[in-house]
């Protein structure tokens, strides 16, 4: 009777791991030996070995004799043989796995296999540290993933560590000199182990950009910094402001705030810029003008009554505050004061007055912004207590005065005589000479009282009586001559003169009741009569002259002697 049984579990169990197959049953027939021969394998397989393995596979039965065994290698190595009833040695020399099937039958025909696998792996197992790589330069508090693998081509790899796992990160928080050590272990047992060796040290930046400086750069206003671009980006950076390469003492802002301390300066910022593991790096912005700035201002305004004596007063809206404003009042472009207030001076009166400002600050550029010419400036009315007076005769040839008071100082009088209140021409003189013209009407003087930047004040006198003619003061110069021979007769000449105030009119001469001659009176009011044929005799004549509109009627006897 022939059976095929199982061998030990053991050797089933590892063939089938190896096969991947569950270990069959035969069905066993009944019989006296049923027990199937035993295959033992030593050193046990299923393990990888590191040089070349000798298999003891002992063969027994039990139940009886074993007729037959034999081996069978499939995989790295492949041959078959028989061994001997009792088992044998195999040599397993080729590196990879070499799968042995060892058959062995009884002589029942019981019959019975045992499987294993045996590896081979002379070669160590390798490791590749991929970062840090050995001899590299890693800059402090970097982070760098500590990188490694490890490989065995033949058995593969057991297990493969280092200080930390694959990508951890490795220690840089300290400049110095470090190592990473990975080991492996393949499954035959043999190990490799590699060290990497890696500094830390401070890097250094590579500045792309400095700090530029930027914004409205006057007095007063804001100045910004654009950072410096530096590779790698720094995690902070820090400023100081310097003004004319002079550090700005509390000046260390990303803005500043510009004052006239800066203005007409140059202004520049210093970065420093700094990263963890990084060398700090210092960078200077260009240096720029800061230039004057501008008050924004209002046209100024003049207020208050623009009369002479009156007060007016400047303002002006000016920003920023506190500024500085100087006032000049002018006229035609004279200064006339200074000062917010001014008092209008009689001279201004009539004329438009213009409030110019002087406006500055320091680190602001000096403004002059003029207010819009005033409408004029009004005369002021002046309380006078002041009455006109005529003094002198009402009479033809007379003078009159007017009369005034003393007058204050800067006031000025002028005049014009009327007669019954009808201006006389060319009668602007302080007295008038009265002529005929005046004869019988009554005189008065208007006066009109000016000075600069007053209203004029006009003061009338009261009326003379009607002037009266003059009284002709008639002065008669007489001469003759001689009678030659014998003659009887003689030639007398009159010169006639009537008065300063006569101009006109008709002289007469006449002796008893006869009138001898006449004359007209010239504009000097004198008249010369010549007589001829007189008696040589003592003669009285009389002469009389017939006045005119200013001067009366006179009558004189002048008697001439006969010698």
């Amino acid at each position: 009777m022939r059976a095929t049984l199982p061998t030990a579990a053991g050797a089933l169990t590892a063939a089938a791991l190896l096969l991947g197959t569950a270990p069959a049953h035969a069905e066993i027939d009944p019989g006296d030996d049923f027990q199937a021969p035993l295959i033992a394998f030593d050193p046990a397989g299923n393990q990888w070995f590191q040089d070349t393995v000798t298999l003891n596979a002992a063969v027994s039965d039990p139940g009886g004799s074993v007729s037959s065994a034999d081996y069978q290698l499939t995989g790295a190595q492949e041959s078959s043989a028989p061994l001997g009833r009792s088992g044998g040695t195999i040599t397993l020399g080729t590196e990879g796995v070499t799968e042995v099937t060892v058959t062995a039958i009884d002589r029942a025909d019981n019959e019975a296999s045992r499987i294993a696998w045996f590896g081979v792996d002379r070669g160590a197992p390798t490791v590749t540290i991929s970062a840090p790589l050995d001899g590299a330069r890693v800059v402090q508090h970097s982070d760098v993933a500590l990188t490694y693998t490890c490989a065995d081509a033949v058995s593969g790899i057991a297990s493969c560590s280092g200080p930390a796992p694959s990508g951890t990160a490795v220690d840089t928080s300290q400049p110095g000199t470090h190592h990473v050590e990975v080991t492996a272990t393949d499954r035959a047992g043999r190990t490799s182990t590699t060290t990497a060796t890696y500094e830390v040290v401070t890097g250094d930046f590579t500045v792309q950009e400095p700090p530029r400086v930027t914004g409205n750069l006057q007095t007063d206003d804001l100045a910004e910094v654009t950072p410096p671009r530096t590779t790698p980006a720094a995690t902070s950076v820090s400023y100081q402001w310097l003004r004319d390469g002079t550090p700005i003492p509390g000046a260390t802002g990303a803005t500043y705030q510009t004052s006239a301390a800066d203005t007409l300066t140059r202004l520049s910022v210093r970065a420093t810029s700094s990263r963890a593991g990084y060398a700090d790096v210092v960078t200077t912005s260009a240096a720029s003008y800061v230039g004057l700035n501008a008050p924004t201002y209002s046209t100024p305004v003049i207020t208050g009554d623009l009369v002479v004596g009156g007060t007016v007063t400047a303002s002006i809206d000016v920003t920023p505050q506190p500024y500085g404003t100087a006032w000049s009042w002018k006229v035609d472009g004279e200064v006339r004061g200074t000062g917010a207030t001014y008092v209008i001076q009689p001279a201004d009166a009539g004329k438009r007055l213009v409030a110019e400002a002087t406006l500055q600050r320091a680190g602001y550029a000096t403004r002059w912004p003029a207010s819009e010419p005033s409408t004029p400036v009004r005369a002021a009315v002046r309380d006078l207590d002041v009455s006109a007076a005529v003094t002198g005769q009402p009479v033809v040839g007379q003078r009159l005065t007017a009369g005034l008071p003393a007058l204050p100082e800067g006031v000025e009088a002028g005049y014009q005589w009327l007669a019954d209140d009808v201006a006389i021409p060319g009668a602007t003189q302080p007295s008038l000479l009265l002529g005929p013209a005046q004869a019988g009407r009554a005189i008065r003087v208007r006066v009109v009282l000016t000075s600069t930047g007053y209203e004029p004040l006009t003061t009338t006198s009261g009326a003379t009586p009607p002037v009266a003619r003059a009284t002709a003061d008639l002065v008669v110069t007489t001469s003759k001559t001689r009678p030659a021979g014998k003659a009887r007769k003689r030639k007398v000449r009159l010169a006639v003169q009537v008065g300063a105030t006569a101009s006109s009119g008709t002289v007469v001469v006449t002796r008893g009741t006869k009138v001898l001659a006449t004359a007209t009176v010239d504009a000097s009011g004198r008249a010369v009569v010549v007589l001829r044929k007189q008696r040589a005799r003592a003669t009285s004549y009389v002469v009389s002259w017939s006045g005119d509109a200013g001067t009366l009627p006179a009558v004189r006897t002048v008697r001439v002697p006969r010698r």
